[in-house]
């Protein structure tokens, strides 16, 4: 239920449930993974290349890693990747945009690649 709240709260634009749906990306339950992710991707357009599905579990505490970097950026809450980093023994790594669901402010793109050919 808790999870549930969270999410409703997030798409209705409350970030400040985004905690209780990142560490849900770490659940034992797909569909619960799956809801958590499609929130936080709707509400903040990341998705930190974050897979359900992915039977490795390395990659999965990866993703989950970056998203706990996102907003520990956005809050200016450093404890909440670190704790989480460490549990896991992840190495250091950014918040790298890997697998964003929208394109960086500021990048070039697909104009910007044709004009450099010109």
């Amino acid at each position: 239920m808790r999870t549930e709240v969270a999410r409703t709260l997030v798409l209705m634009g409350d970030l400040t449930a985004c905690p209780v749906l990142i560490e849900g990306l770490d659940s034992d339950r797909n569909e619960v993974r799956f809801m958590c992710h499609e929130a936080l991707k709707t509400a903040t357009g990341h998705d930190f290349a974050y897979d359900h599905l992915t039977a490795d579990k390395r990659e999965l505490q990866t993703a989950v890693l970056r998203w706990r970097q996102w907003w520990g950026e956005y809050s200016g809450d450093a404890q909440f990747a670190a704790v989480y980093q460490e549990r896991t023994g992840l190495g250091p790594m950014p918040a790298a945009p890997a697998g964003e669901t929208s394109p960086p402010s500021g990048g070039e793109g697909a104009s910007g690649a044709q004009k450099k050919q010109n």
